[in-house]
């Protein structure tokens, strides 16, 4: 079991959570400014951002050593490994999701608008995401910060009785405006370790070239369906699985977005920043591989 220090950062930009609210997720989140500025803009009140915690890429020690006018008293038991750095606490609202929504999350009490009153959001310390303000600029993340977040969600989940498929990538509940934390994020290996979910298909790593690419019949879409190429079983099925995707019948803007934050979370290795703005979803067969592959109900509450 990964042992770490938390070291408390107090965020002025917090709440207590709404009336009956429960925590039932985790958000993940990255950060592409330099350190110093990205505390700052989790804590002060003129930017009112923050999250609950903030995975910094650099050791405790090196943290005290850089930065000795935020960190320099700080007591650490383990000054060469990342430390957690909590802004929020657990009990109160941080403002970390905005306007967002996912399944049926939106029905709970407090969360009819965005998901922070019941949810904790933590970011990643990302150096060059949105790198000249690209949205689809993303950088790596370190295996220490891997191995600290993997600890940390699971530290989370076992507190709160979160369910371990419960695990959120900003880009899923924010499609149309989020892009973090991105394809290079490790869902597998948080997956792994028995968190969050990931379609069969992507699991298996199944040869698009031979599974079977018809998505299956879904209730209630409409009469006549075609498999693959109705665009009506596609957005049906992203609705299914908790997108706020349009039932058209057309690839529009929204719907290019609610591809593209599937894949960003769930099929990362299918994922190309030509989805927004293609006539049509690039590797058409893998994408409705995973779709037909998805349990569409796994994240209703």
């Amino acid at each position: 079991m990964t042992k770490y220090d938390i070291i408390q950062f107090a965020s002025e930009n917090y709440e207590p959570r709404k009336q009956g609210a429960k925590i039932v997720g985790v958000i993940v989140h990255c950060m592409g400014l330099a350190l110093r500025e990205s505390l700052d803009i989790l804590t002060k009140a003129q930017y009112n951002v923050s999250s609950h915690y903030f995975i910094p890429r650099i050791s405790g020690e090196a943290l005290k050593s850089e930065f000795p006018d935020l960190f320099g008293n700080v007591v650490l038991q383990y000054p060469e490994q990342i430390p957690v750095i909590q802004l929020v606490a657990d009990k109160d609202r941080a403002y970390h999701a905005g306007v967002s929504s996912f399944a049926n999350w939106n029905e709970l009490p407090g969360c009819e608008k965005g998901l922070n009153s019941c949810t904790i959001g933590i970011e990643f310390h990302s150096p060059g995401y949105m790198a000249k303000d690209d949205k689809y600029k993303f950088s790596n993340y370190t295996d220490a910060q891997k191995e600290l977040g993997i600890a940390l969600i699971e530290d989370l989940m076992e507190r709160h009785h979160i369910p371990a498929t419960n695990l959120l990538a900003h880009s899923t509940i924010a499609p149309m405006r989020k892009t973090d934390p991105g394809p290079l994020f490790f869902w597998q290996e948080l997956f792994d370790n028995g968190i969050g979910y990931l379609p069969k298909s992507i699991i298996a790593g199944e040869d698009t070239g031979v599974v079977d690419t018809r998505l299956e019949p879904i209730a209630g879409v409409r009469e006549g369906y075609t498999g693959v190429s109705d665009i009506y079983g596609m957005q049906a099925k992203l609705k299914q699985i908790g997108f706020d995707c349009p039932q058209s019948g057309v690839v529009d803007e929204q719907t290019q977005y609610c591809i593209s934050a599937y894949c960003l979370q769930f099929a990362s290795m299918l994922w190309q920043p030509e989805i927004v703005g293609a006539e049509e979803p690039w590797n058409m067969d893998a994408f409705i591989a995973s779709l037909n592959s998805f349990d569409a109900g796994v994240f209703y509450i």
